[in-house]
C-alpha cells in the first residue's frame, strides 16, 4: 500500500506542478510583476498555503480548485481524486514557509508539505508555489519543484 501511495502522490504532484490548470498550463503569471511584498501580503500568501493544506486534509476538491487562479485540469482533478480515494484519513502539515519575489518579479512561496496518512505512512514533499493576486485575492498559479 505504501508504494502505491507514493506513486499516486508523486503523480498528483507532477500533475499539479506541470499541468494543474486548464488555462495557461505553464505560462507566466498574468499579473503585473512586483519587486517586493509587504508583511500583510506575505501573511496573506501564508494564509493561502494554510487554506491549501486544510482543503487537502478535508479532501475538498472544490475548495482546492477555488484556490487556483485558473480551473484545475481534468487530469489534475482525477489525480487528486485517486489520491484521496487511496488515503483513509489524511492530515496535511505545512512547514518551512518562505515567501519572496524572484528576480523576474514572480511571487513564489517555498514550503515543505507533509501528508500524515493514518495507519499507512507519512509523505514529505518540498514544493514551490507560484502565486498572483487576482481580483484582490492571492491565488495559486501553479506548483513546481524547487530549483
Amino acid at each position: 500500500m505504501f508504494n502505491q501511495l507514493v506513486k499516486v502522490s508523486c503523480l498528483m504532484f507532477m500533475v499539479l506542478a506541470g499541468y494543474g490548470c486548464a488555462a495557461n498550463r505553464m505560462s507566466s503569471p498574468q499579473n503585473t510583476m512586483v519587486s517586493e511584498l509587504d508583511s500583510a501580503e506575505t501573511d496573506e500568501i501564508k494564509g493561502l498555503i494554510a487554506q491549501y493544506a486544510n482543503a487537502l486534509s478535508r479532501k475538498d476538491l472544490a475548495a482546492i480548485d477555488g484556490l487556483y487562479a485558473d480551473k484545475l485540469s481534468e487530469k489534475a482533478y482525477q489525480s487528486l481524486e485517486r489520491y484521496f480515494d487511496d488515503v483513509e484519513r489524511l492530515t496535511v502539515h505545512i512547514s518551512d514557509v518562505h515567501v519572496g519575489v524572484q528576480s523576474d518579479g514572480v511571487v513564489c512561496a517555498s514550503f515543505v508539505r507533509t501528508d500524515d496518512i493514518v495507519d499507512a505512512a507519512t509523505l514529505t514533499i518540498s514544493a514551490m508555489m507560484i502565486v498572483e493576486r487576482r481580483s484582490g485575492a492571492w491565488k495559486i498559479v501553479r506548483l513546481k519543484k524547487p530549483s
